[in-house]
């Protein structure tokens, strides 16, 4: 589980070394009003794991509640991957949909550290008895147990961070 997780923080990491060198205008750029900047995705990738990070807390503080994780999870996990690994467009769940036109980059690059570093702490401190249960509650496919839950991270990571190469490749800009 550490060693996924630090996988998923130098993906972030690299992200902000592209990213810390793009002109605001970049950054901020709609290709169409219906459309997310750049600046929105991200936005929402911190939105989403914020949240994530409360509902993973929310489980483990009432853990007695915890039900097994099985086949249903799996089956649940598997839908939600390919829905993101597809090249097919979805909205986003209402709960993370709701996003600014600007906020200052600086500040939610700390934000979305600061975010890792307790999801981080969460996953050291897990205890090791409750991997096989359903700890967080995906607010499309339902319940998946922490594992899932990471991977699910890495997974809606590689579905946007796709989105950013696409508008930085529209705007003439190398991302890695």
């Amino acid at each position: 589980m550490q060693q996924n997780f630090i996988k998923l923080e130098n993906k972030r990491i690299n992200l902000f070394k592209t990213i810390n060198q793009l002109d605001e205008n970049i950054i901020y750029c709609k290709t169409s009003p219906d459309k997310w900047s750049i600046f929105q995705i991200i936005f929402h990738l911190v939105k989403s794991e914020q949240l994530t990070l409360l509902g993973l807390k929310k489980s483990l503080a009432d853990a007695k509640k915890l039900t097994n994780a099985g086949i249903k999870s799996r089956l649940r996990y598997f839908v939600l991957r390919s829905a993101l690994i597809s090249r097919f467009k979805f909205k986003a769940p209402p709960i993370v949909a709701s996003i600014p036109e600007k906020y200052d980059m600086k500040e939610l690059e700390l934000k979305w550290d600061k975010i890792r570093k307790d999801i981080n702490k969460f996953i050291e401190t897990f205890p090791p008895d409750l991997e096989g249960k359903n700890i967080f509650k995906h607010p499309l496919v339902g319940w998946l147990n922490i594992n899932q839950t990471i991977n699910f991270l890495h997974d809606h990571y590689d579905h946007h961070n796709r989105q950013i190469k696409t508008l930085l490749q529209l705007q003439n800009v190398s991302n890695n």
